[in-house]
């Protein structure tokens, strides 16, 4: 993948977009939500960046990763889609 991964500050428009990405008819896939917490205290240099100042919709509160970024899990949480 030679792209970016774009996601948001804002939950509401991150649960938006994962929502209209997935056909509600195809029971085999469901939308994730992945909160993501960054220690910017740690490294010099970091494989994020805002795109909020940059981007068409400056309301989405936009942060591209760099891929091949790597993610720890540290817990998972089965939450209904009616939960904001």
């Amino acid at each position: 993948m030679n792209s970016f991964i774009s996601t948001s500050r804002d939950r509401l428009v991150a649960t938006g977009f994962a929502a209209s990405s997935i056909d509600p008819n195809n029971v085999r896939y469901r939308s994730v939500l992945f909160e993501i917490n960054v220690n910017t205290t740690r490294y010099d240099f970091y494989p994020f960046a805002e795109g909020s100042q940059d981007s068409q919709f400056s309301d989405e509160n936009e942060v591209l990763f760099m891929a091949g970024s790597i993610f720890r899990i540290v817990n998972v949480q089965k939450v209904s889609q009616d939960d904001p």
